[in-house]
């Protein structure tokens, strides 16, 4: 894999004083990891998403560490924004990202162990791209499994045309707006039912 600059999207700010690379952060620009972000005032914060793996962050401002530092260095000094898991959830979590592997080949379903709970407000996500368009696609519940199918190619009640792709997988622990991210560039071939 080729490793690529990360791009982030501004989904909130609680200030209208931060500045990114010299003009003032509104919701909706974008930057990558090499944006100069200029604090003014203490806890000043800006929430973003990163455009590819679709993980969400939290900048908070720590003057004590700088009034200007590049987004790398603030998320990689900073805590990032989660949802509040407990201990065990967290050893699932490591646990299933360790067992997950770099690729799999899909006939009809994968299905991974996993202890982590799954009803309608704990459950994965599988993040894709397809052509142009990233779709973001709940996976099938299952108590003790994590199930890719090829219901991931279902999109508004209409079938794609299942083709190989590369996948993300994240966990929804109770809050959709906040997933917790477990792996990325899975490999996904596809087996066709039949070959003629």
């Amino acid at each position: 894999m080729i490793a690529m600059a990360s791009n982030y999207k501004i989904l909130y700010l609680n200030s209208n004083q931060i500045l990114v690379n010299g003009k003032p952060a509104r919701v909706g620009d974008e930057f990558n990891e090499k944006a100069i972000i200029k604090w003014s005032k203490e806890r000043q914060a800006i929430k973003v998403i990163e455009t590819n793996s679709y993980i969400r962050y939290l900048m908070v401002a720590k003057l004590s560490e700088g009034k200007e530092l590049t987004a790398y260095q603030i998320l990689t000094r900073n805590k990032h924004l989660s949802t509040h898991v407990d201990a065990t959830t967290i050893n699932n979590i490591v646990k299933l990202k360790s067992d997950l592997a770099d690729g799999y080949d899909l006939l009809d379903t994968i299905e991974i162990p996993t202890k982590l709970k799954q009803d309608n407000s704990h459950y994965f996500l599988c993040t894709y791209q397809y052509g142009d368009t990233k779709l973001i696609k709940k996976l099938m519940c299952d108590k003790e499994m994590l199930v890719i199918d090829k219901s991931i190619f279902w999109v508004d009640g209409e079938k794609l045309d299942p083709r190989d792709i590369v996948i993300s997988i994240s966990y929804v622990d109770g809050i959709p707006e906040t997933p917790v991210f477990i792996k990325k560039y899975i490999d996904i071939t596809i087996i066709p039912d039949i070959i003629e």
